[in-house]
Protein backbone atom coordinates (compact mmCIF):
# COMPACT_ATOMS: atom_id res chain seq x y z
CA UNK A 1 0.00 0.00 0.00
CA UNK A 2 1.09 3.61 -0.75
CA UNK A 3 1.84 5.77 2.28
CA UNK A 4 1.34 9.59 2.00
CA UNK A 5 3.82 11.58 4.04
CA UNK A 6 2.55 15.08 4.94
CA UNK A 7 4.79 18.05 4.11
CA UNK A 8 5.67 19.52 7.47
CA UNK A 9 7.65 22.37 5.88
CA UNK A 10 4.45 24.31 5.07
CA UNK A 11 3.39 26.31 8.07
CA UNK A 12 -0.04 27.90 8.19
CA UNK A 13 -0.60 30.74 10.66
CA UNK A 14 -3.25 30.10 13.23
CA UNK A 15 -5.55 33.05 14.12
CA UNK A 16 -3.05 35.46 12.57
CA UNK A 17 -4.27 39.05 12.29
CA UNK A 18 -4.36 40.41 8.74
CA UNK A 19 -2.44 43.67 8.27
CA UNK A 20 -4.62 46.71 7.51
CA UNK A 21 -5.21 47.36 3.85
CA UNK A 22 -3.36 50.28 2.34
CA UNK A 23 -5.52 53.21 1.18
CA UNK A 24 -6.24 53.56 -2.49
CA UNK A 25 -3.68 55.79 -4.20
CA UNK A 26 -4.87 59.25 -5.10
CA UNK A 27 -5.41 59.46 -8.83
CA UNK A 28 -4.86 63.23 -8.87
CA UNK A 29 -1.24 64.17 -9.35
CA UNK A 30 0.42 67.37 -8.24
CA UNK A 31 1.05 69.44 -11.41
CA UNK A 32 4.20 70.92 -9.86
CA UNK A 33 5.67 67.48 -9.14
CA UNK A 34 4.69 66.29 -12.60
CA UNK A 35 6.36 69.32 -14.16
CA UNK A 36 9.53 68.71 -12.12
CA UNK A 37 9.69 65.03 -13.12
CA UNK A 38 9.22 65.80 -16.81
CA UNK A 39 11.81 68.56 -16.64
CA UNK A 40 14.39 66.19 -15.11
CA UNK A 41 13.70 63.69 -17.89
CA UNK A 42 14.30 66.38 -20.51
CA UNK A 43 10.70 66.37 -21.72
CA UNK A 44 8.68 69.49 -22.33
CA UNK A 45 5.98 69.96 -19.74
CA UNK A 46 2.44 69.92 -21.08
CA UNK A 47 -0.10 71.34 -18.61
CA UNK A 48 -3.29 69.34 -18.07
CA UNK A 49 -6.42 70.54 -19.85
CA UNK A 50 -8.60 73.02 -18.00
CA UNK A 51 -12.13 71.90 -17.27
CA UNK A 52 -14.69 74.65 -17.79
CA UNK A 53 -17.93 74.44 -15.87
CA UNK A 54 -21.02 75.31 -17.87
CA UNK A 55 -23.74 77.32 -16.16
CA UNK A 56 -27.10 76.37 -17.63
CA UNK A 57 -28.67 79.44 -16.04
CA UNK A 58 -26.31 81.86 -17.79
CA UNK A 59 -27.77 84.59 -19.95
CA UNK A 60 -27.86 83.81 -23.67
CA UNK A 61 -25.15 85.30 -25.83
CA UNK A 62 -26.25 88.31 -27.90
CA UNK A 63 -26.48 88.13 -31.64
CA UNK A 64 -23.15 88.80 -33.41
CA UNK A 65 -22.59 92.21 -34.93
CA UNK A 66 -22.06 92.64 -38.67
CA UNK A 67 -18.57 91.93 -39.92
CA UNK A 68 -16.18 94.68 -40.94
CA UNK A 69 -16.99 97.22 -38.24
CA UNK A 70 -13.66 96.89 -36.43
CA UNK A 71 -13.69 98.49 -33.00
CA UNK A 72 -17.39 99.26 -33.42
CA UNK A 73 -18.23 95.65 -32.53
CA UNK A 74 -18.66 96.74 -28.91
CA UNK A 75 -21.18 99.44 -29.81
CA UNK A 76 -24.87 99.43 -30.51
CA UNK A 77 -26.51 99.51 -33.93
CA UNK A 78 -28.90 102.37 -34.49
CA UNK A 79 -30.79 103.68 -37.47
CA UNK A 80 -29.84 106.93 -39.12
CA UNK A 81 -32.98 109.07 -39.39
CA UNK A 82 -31.45 110.97 -42.31
CA UNK A 83 -31.01 107.84 -44.43
CA UNK A 84 -34.02 105.64 -44.98
CA UNK A 85 -33.39 101.92 -44.63
CA UNK A 86 -29.72 102.33 -43.64
CA UNK A 87 -27.88 101.40 -40.46
CA UNK A 88 -24.68 102.71 -38.96
CA UNK A 89 -22.76 101.91 -35.84
CA UNK A 90 -22.70 104.58 -33.18
CA UNK A 91 -23.06 105.37 -29.51
CA UNK A 92 -25.38 107.74 -27.74
CA UNK A 93 -23.61 109.37 -24.81
CA UNK A 94 -24.99 112.30 -22.87
CA UNK A 95 -27.75 112.77 -25.42
CA UNK A 96 -25.22 113.11 -28.27
CA UNK A 97 -25.14 110.52 -31.05
CA UNK A 98 -21.57 109.82 -32.19
CA UNK A 99 -20.32 107.60 -34.96
CA UNK A 100 -17.60 105.00 -34.37
CA UNK A 101 -14.98 107.31 -35.87
CA UNK A 102 -15.85 110.13 -33.45
CA UNK A 103 -15.82 108.13 -30.21
CA UNK A 104 -13.61 109.42 -27.42
CA UNK A 105 -11.55 106.92 -25.39
CA UNK A 106 -10.20 107.14 -21.84
CA UNK A 107 -7.67 104.50 -20.73
CA UNK A 108 -6.43 104.00 -17.19
CA UNK A 109 -3.86 101.46 -16.08
CA UNK A 110 -0.30 100.81 -15.02
CA UNK A 111 3.01 100.39 -16.85
CA UNK A 112 1.69 98.17 -19.65
CA UNK A 113 -1.08 100.61 -20.51
CA UNK A 114 1.38 103.50 -20.33
CA UNK A 115 3.60 101.80 -22.92
CA UNK A 116 6.57 100.67 -20.84
CA UNK A 117 8.94 98.23 -22.53
CA UNK A 118 8.26 99.56 -26.02
CA UNK A 119 10.70 101.52 -28.14
CA UNK A 120 8.00 104.13 -28.73
CA UNK A 121 5.38 104.23 -26.00
CA UNK A 122 2.85 105.73 -28.40
CA UNK A 123 2.65 102.34 -30.10
CA UNK A 124 0.88 100.94 -27.01
CA UNK A 125 -2.63 99.69 -27.64
CA UNK A 126 -4.49 102.71 -26.16
CA UNK A 127 -3.13 104.91 -28.95
CA UNK A 128 -4.37 102.43 -31.56
CA UNK A 129 -8.01 102.55 -30.51
CA UNK A 130 -8.72 105.45 -32.85
CA UNK A 131 -7.06 106.87 -35.94
CA UNK A 132 -7.45 110.34 -34.46
CA UNK A 133 -5.03 110.70 -31.54
CA UNK A 134 -7.02 113.65 -30.19
CA UNK A 135 -9.86 111.23 -29.37
CA UNK A 136 -7.65 109.22 -26.98
CA UNK A 137 -6.67 110.16 -23.43
CA UNK A 138 -4.23 107.69 -21.90
CA UNK A 139 -4.02 108.56 -18.20
CA UNK A 140 -2.10 105.43 -17.17
CA UNK A 141 0.37 105.88 -14.31
CA UNK A 142 3.54 103.77 -14.31
CA UNK A 143 4.04 101.39 -11.36
CA UNK A 144 0.75 102.45 -9.79
CA UNK A 145 -2.51 100.67 -9.15
CA UNK A 146 -6.08 101.99 -9.27
CA UNK A 147 -5.82 103.61 -5.83
CA UNK A 148 -4.18 106.79 -7.13
CA UNK A 149 -6.68 107.56 -9.94
CA UNK A 150 -9.60 106.64 -7.67
CA UNK A 151 -8.64 109.64 -5.52
CA UNK A 152 -7.43 112.04 -8.24
CA UNK A 153 -9.52 111.12 -11.28
CA UNK A 154 -11.28 114.50 -11.37
CA UNK A 155 -8.07 116.52 -11.47
CA UNK A 156 -6.50 114.07 -13.96
CA UNK A 157 -9.40 114.41 -16.39
CA UNK A 158 -9.55 118.18 -15.99
CA UNK A 159 -5.82 118.59 -16.62
CA UNK A 160 -5.98 116.36 -19.70
CA UNK A 161 -8.82 118.48 -21.09
CA UNK A 162 -6.61 121.59 -21.09
CA UNK A 163 -4.53 120.16 -23.97
CA UNK A 164 -5.24 121.05 -27.58
CA UNK A 165 -8.66 119.77 -28.68
CA UNK A 166 -9.06 118.25 -25.23
CA UNK A 167 -12.41 117.33 -23.73
CA UNK A 168 -13.78 115.80 -20.55
CA UNK A 169 -16.38 113.78 -22.46
CA UNK A 170 -15.63 110.08 -23.03
CA UNK A 171 -17.66 107.33 -24.66
CA UNK A 172 -15.47 104.27 -23.94
CA UNK A 173 -13.40 103.82 -20.76
CA UNK A 174 -10.82 101.03 -20.45
CA UNK A 175 -9.40 99.99 -17.07
CA UNK A 176 -6.38 97.67 -17.16
CA UNK A 177 -4.82 96.50 -13.89
CA UNK A 178 -3.18 93.42 -12.43
CA UNK A 179 -5.43 90.74 -10.99
CA UNK A 180 -4.27 91.44 -7.43
CA UNK A 181 -4.36 95.21 -7.79
CA UNK A 182 -7.90 95.71 -6.57
CA UNK A 183 -7.23 98.44 -4.02
CA UNK A 184 -9.30 101.40 -5.17
CA UNK A 185 -10.59 99.69 -8.32
CA UNK A 186 -14.24 99.59 -7.28
CA UNK A 187 -14.15 103.18 -6.04
CA UNK A 188 -12.65 104.24 -9.37
CA UNK A 189 -15.28 102.36 -11.36
CA UNK A 190 -18.10 103.85 -9.29
CA UNK A 191 -16.83 107.40 -9.73
CA UNK A 192 -16.44 106.90 -13.47
CA UNK A 193 -19.92 105.39 -13.78
CA UNK A 194 -21.42 108.30 -11.88
CA UNK A 195 -19.55 110.81 -14.03
CA UNK A 196 -20.17 108.98 -17.34
CA UNK A 197 -23.47 107.07 -16.96
CA UNK A 198 -23.74 106.30 -20.70
CA UNK A 199 -20.12 105.31 -21.33
CA UNK A 200 -18.96 101.75 -22.00
CA UNK A 201 -16.56 100.68 -19.22
CA UNK A 202 -14.23 97.76 -20.02
CA UNK A 203 -12.08 96.07 -17.37
CA UNK A 204 -8.93 94.23 -18.50
CA UNK A 205 -7.18 92.12 -15.85
CA UNK A 206 -3.54 91.16 -16.37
Amino acid sequence: DEVTIPNNNILEPVNAEQPPALPEPNQQTDPLLEMAEQTQQGAEYAPPPIEVAVNDNALPMPEPYPQGNGDAAALSITSDPNQQGSEHVGLQSGGVQRSAEDLRYLTLGSSVTWGAGMDVRYFAYPYLLSEDRTHISNLAVRAAGPKYPSVCIQSMVTEEATSAEGSEDYDVIVLEYYMRGYDGLYDLAQRLRKRYPDAIIILLRL
